[in-house]
């Protein structure tokens, strides 16, 4: 879909449908012969006591590291780093993701690896106080532009009905993919929900060559998603 998306000035709301935030790096580095330097970078910034046993399990599978609360949750792989921040610890990306994004960073480098993919996602729900038997698509209609709609069934869906498309491509940089839709009942949603996921992917490994040109990919991604969001909702304060 092409659309032209305004530019909207970054701003916070003391109310937001934001659940969560997801910040990945795909990398290329060997970790082979680097216990010691994933040993020390957990030891300082997790207090973790990163031992042989963790290591084998980088190495074939991921290390999944949180609090009690699993409000903030990062998994560690040979080849990726997601961090998953949900709404009650996102405090803005600039404050909350940055910190985060430059220890990987630091810590690719000290790998001597390369950045090959940046990916961030931000997932936005409204949960609909309203009987299922209400029309779907009058619901996602009050939310959601007329042109992300226009094409949607008229009769309801059983089950998850989830429209992905690529909103925008900026000169080449990234895409921003956004996802909306619907998504029925179920044990852990009270009410049905209209959805709104975006997410920024940037998988040109020339754009990604050192901390400046990655945090800069990383602030343009997340202004965009801004953008798009307020572009997609018809009120843009939900």
């Amino acid at each position: 879909m092409k659309a032209k998306i305004p530019y909207v000035e970054h701003r916070f709301y003391d109310v937001t449908f934001l659940q969560r935030v997801i910040l990945k790096l795909n990398f290329n580095a060997s970790i082979e012969d680097s216990f010691d330097v994933l040993r020390k970078f957990f030891l300082e910034n997790f207090q973790l006591d990163f031992d042989e046993e963790k290591y084998d399990l980088l190495k074939v599978k991921f290390l999944r590291i949180s609090g009690n609360d699993g409000i903030i949750i990062f998994k560690f792989a040979k080849d990726f780093i997601q961090i998953k921040v949900e709404r009650n610890a996102y405090q803005g990306f600039k404050k909350t993701m940055e910190p985060y994004l430059d220890k990987i960073i630091a810590l690719i480098d000290d790998l001597s690896g390369s950045v090959d993919k940046l990916a961030i996602k931000k997932v936005n729900m409204w949960p609909a106080d309203i009987d299922e038997s209400v029309d779907y698509y009058k619901l996602l209609g009050h939310l959601f532009k007329q042109e992300l709609t226009s094409n949607l069934p008229i009769s309801k869906p059983d089950g998850e009905n989830v429209i992905q498309t690529t909103m925008r491509d900026s000169d080449g940089a990234y895409n921003i993919v956004l996802s909306f839709g619907y998504l029925p009942k179920s044990d852990n949603r009270t009410w049905p929900t209209a959805l709104l996921d975006i997410e920024g992917i940037c998988d040109n490994g020339d754009l990604l060559t050192d901390r400046k040109r990655i945090l800069d990919v990383a602030t343009n991604i997340n202004q965009d998603i801004f953008n798009v969001y307020h572009w997609a909702v018809t009120n843009g304060k939900h």
